[in-house]
């Protein structure tokens, strides 16, 4: 294990991993692909954790001046000596990523924005005592420089301006063109969308992105990435050389991501090939273009993790990078067919939706319809087909996408019913009193306006999962006394649910049962008492004399329930 290289967790700056020594899927072809397809202005969106960072950065050091060649020897573009030889570390290049541009309020972002462009213009300090510089133009750079002693309408005219000026500024220096990489574009919008400063921030942005890129003679090549491709007209209004690369093109679709090659040569270093079938289940099935591709995030860290113990559980990795509000917006706007579309996809099909390629984000989360473009964008739902340019057919890529939806929904159902006090009031009346029709009307009125996450492929035990979820979520929040514990050891197994009174007045246990047919309800009933009783359920109890003890029964089908009590 020590003899091999260590995996880059947490590292997506180029130059730090290749001087660690670190696994590096090698991604140089993207240099040459810029040099074939380049515009003056290039875009790749692709979700979060694809690698985007990890490439910009990787261009900042090929193209740099003073950079340092040696990062790339034994890597796929250095055996093209020709191109190395013109644009290898040829250009001033200026790197900014935005996706620490945030603050819940304009202000506080602004600042962020402004410390980037200070960082970029600090960067080039030569430019102070440029012989090639005269007086008025060092003095441009100068203000540029102490951009924060000026007022607060001069800083973001000169940030909206900053960018333009330096490449200027850095051409009549070095005789050189300026390479421009932006990495996270669209965060600082997404930001001020969420926090209520959307027109401020975009102002703000446009003009930087319309001065630094519309008719810059000083601009060799400008690189931006983000996850979602905004329009056109709201953000880079104009730009006629304008090439954008996203989820849906087949262009630069093995450059981001791990292709299955890859994963197989990563696997095999790290003799943890056995697992490979686990990890296509998990973090596969992202279309981009003509590729799949896996989510490099969770190969990393799958990877490593087997390295520590081959018979490890996959886990969730990306889901736990951000708060998935995007589905929780998504549900808010659902209609009951798109309900049911959710749940066809849950249960592992497939929907056919038009896909618009390009939203204002002021549009993103208008309607349903708009977001199912936005969750297509961002990784949530994939390709399997189209029959037009915007007519696709998308399903959940893998099963880690599919746990985060399976969350998200029973997160997002739990909320809406603890909103109807009545119906939830009748249920936990209904338990406590031993009353099974007011526990089975109440329950019946509840999943007819769930969406189901059941998988109609598997087994029962994972669709009984399901409703014993709902209930706990529903129950944890009960005004009568009840303590709810789930799957807790009692007999000679483990109850689904263990309701009980701290007060020993009260002890419940339920056992929950998927019927195949609502004609096997009883059978089901049945099947679920005997399990009770023959598991001795009830012995937690035993030892509290005072316990008055019920044992429910739960037989559910789809949004169908009969309940029984003991």
């Amino acid at each position: 294990m020590s003899s091999k290289k260590p995996l880059p967790i947490g590292t997506d700056i180029f130059e730090k991993l290749i001087t660690d020594n670190s696994y590096y899927v090698d991604k140089t072809g993207l240099i040459e692909f810029l040099k074939e397809k380049k515009g003056d202005v290039n875009l790749f969106t692709r979700p979060r954790r694809f690698g985007k960072t990890l490439n910009m950065t990787m261009l900042y050091e090929f193209f740099r001046l003073g950079g340092k060649p040696e990062l790339f020897n034994g890597l796929k573009i250095s055996k093209n000596k020709a191109l190395c030889e013109k644009w290898q570390n040829q250009f001033p290049t200026i790197f900014m990523t935005l996706k620490g541009v945030e603050g819940n309020n304009f202000e506080l972002a602004r600042l962020h924005l402004m410390g980037l462009v200070i960082d970029a213009i600090l960067s080039f300090r030569d430019l102070s005592n440029s012989e090639k510089l005269n007086i008025e133009e060092k003095e441009t750079y100068k203000k540029l420089k102490d951009i924060e002693k000026y007022d607060k309408e001069k800083q973001n005219e000169l940030i909206t301006k900053s960018i333009r000026i330096l490449s200027e500024l850095i051409y009549k220096h070095y005789g050189r063109k300026t390479v421009f990489i932006i990495d996270e574009y669209d965060v600082p919008l997404d930001k001020a969308e969420n926090n209520g400063y959307f027109n401020e921030m975009i102002s703000l942005i446009r003009g930087m992105f319309n001065n630094a890129f519309k008719t810059n003679p000083y601009l060799e090549m400008a690189i931006l990435t983000g996850c979602l491709r905004i329009s056109k007209e709201s953000i880079f209004t104009g730009m006629n050389n304008f090439q954008i690369f996203s989820v849906a093109d087949d262009l630069a679709s093995e450059h981001f991501g791990f292709t299955q090659e890859e994963v197989n040569e990563i696997f095999d270093y790290y003799g943890v090939s056995a697992r490979l079938d686990d990890a296509k289940k998990w973090y596969d099935g992202y279309r981009i273009g003509n590729k799949d591709v896996y989510c490099p995030w969770d190969i990393v860290l799958f990877c490593s993790d087997l390295r520590g113990k081959i018979d490890i559980f996959p886990k969730a990795y990306w889901a736990n990078t951000s708060g998935n509000s995007i589905l929780k917006r998504f549900l808010e706007k659902a209609k009951d067919s798109t309900k049911q579309e959710l749940e066809e996809l849950v249960a592992g099909g497939v929907v056919s939706k038009k896909i618009k390629h390009e939203l204002t984000y002021q549009d993103l989360y208008k309607t349903a319809d708009n977001i199912w473009s936005v969750l297509y964008s961002t990784g949530y739902l994939t390709s399997v087909g189209r029959t037009s340019d915007t007519d696709f057919q998308l399903r959940i890529p893998n099963k880690e996408i599919k746990i985060i939806y399976e969350q998200q929904i029973m997160q997002w159902l739990n909320e809406t019913f603890l909103t109807q006090k009545t119906v939830l009031q009748d249920l936990y009346d209904g338990f406590f009193d031993g009353n099974a029709e007011k526990v089975e009307k109440a329950l019946t009125q509840i999943l007819a306006q769930s969406i189901s996450v059941r998988d109609s492929m598997a087994r029962k035990d994972y669709k009984e999962n399901f409703y014993q979820g709902l209930l706990i979520g529903l129950l944890t929040q009960n005004n009568k006394g009840l303590v709810v514990e789930s799957n807790r050891e009692s007999g000679d197994g483990y109850p689904d649910l263990i309701l009980y009174t701290r007060n020993y007045s009260i002890g419940i246990i339920v056992e929950l049962k998927y019927a195949e047919s609502p004609k096997k309800f009883q059978e089901a009933l049945d099947e679920g008492m005997r399990q009770i009783d023959n598991n001795r359920y009830i012995k937690i109890f035993d030892d509290e004399d005072a316990y008055v003890v019920r044992k429910f029964v739960i037989a559910c089908y789809k949004k169908r329930c009969r309940v029984a009590v003991k």
